[in-house]
């Protein structure tokens, strides 16, 4: 881990990258999204919508996933999740003095949790990599861009140059190609949205005459200075 590549990843842009990995059919995380790094640490603030097992002799049933130590070996990549419970942290405060997270060994992981958080980390790494959606700066926490300190950070004076934040980029216009906003000074909007990314066939080669899947990245709408209102996924099953 001493090696590893370091991200904090904001609340918001948690939300946006959890709302990404929720839309199944608008974000595939076998195209398109590269590694960032053979092995890194990732923290997103305010944690995951998931809840895993701990071991049985825990005094913690279960524990919501608040950060991720992923290695890419022989080809395959293996990882740990870490929780930021408190039972848990002070129960493993011997192992990890200065860390104020645990790790959450888990028996096992229902295959349909451990699918979304590859979705989630693929959806981070793949924002992350779009300069229309996300930034991502070394130094010190800035709450001007970066919303309030977590305690956690609280403690420390700074954040080390060698962490990645990873912010959200406030959208004045969409990227999208022909979405023109229309301009409405009487309109005030009380909050942010999500806008869903999608793919489309992108034409290219000799003549343009070829396709091949372009993802369209989700953005954010609405005033910078506004929250970030998040809608439920509906699933909808048609025969």
């Amino acid at each position: 881990m001493p090696k590893s590549q370091l991200w904090w990843v904001t609340q918001d842009m948690t939300a946006l990258a959890v709302n990404t990995a929720e839309d199944t059919e608008g974000f595939r995380e076998d195209v398109g999204v590269t590694i960032p790094a053979d092995t890194g640490f990732i923290v997103w603030d305010g944690g995951l919508p998931i809840m895993v097992e701990t071991p049985p002799a825990s005094a913690v049933p279960k524990v919501r996933v608040d950060a991720l130590f992923w290695d890419w070996i022989g080809g395959r990549l293996h990882y740990q999740l870490f929780t930021a419970d408190r039972g848990l942290v002070a129960s493993q405060r011997v192992f990890y003095a200065n860390l104020p997270l645990a790790m959450a060994r888990t028996p096992r992981v229902d295959i349909r949790e451990e699918m979304f958080i590859m979705r989630v980390l693929a959806a981070t790494w793949a924002l992350s990599a779009q300069p229309t959606v996300s930034m991502s700066r070394d130094g010190a926490w800035n709450e001007r861009v970066d919303g309030i300190k977590p305690r956690a950070l609280k403690r420390q004076s700074t954040v080390s140059s060698e962490v990645k934040l990873v912010y959200l980029r406030e959208n004045r216009t969409s990227p999208r190609e022909g979405d023109v906003e229309s301009v409405e000074p009487s309109r005030e909007y009380s909050c942010r949205w999500i806008v869903r990314g999608f793919y489309r066939n992108q034409p290219y080669g000799p003549n343009r005459s070829l396709r091949r899947k372009q993802w369209i990245p989700p953005y954010v709408k609405g005033p910078a200075d506004k929250p970030l209102k998040l809608k439920p996924t509906v699933h909808v099953w048609r025969r």
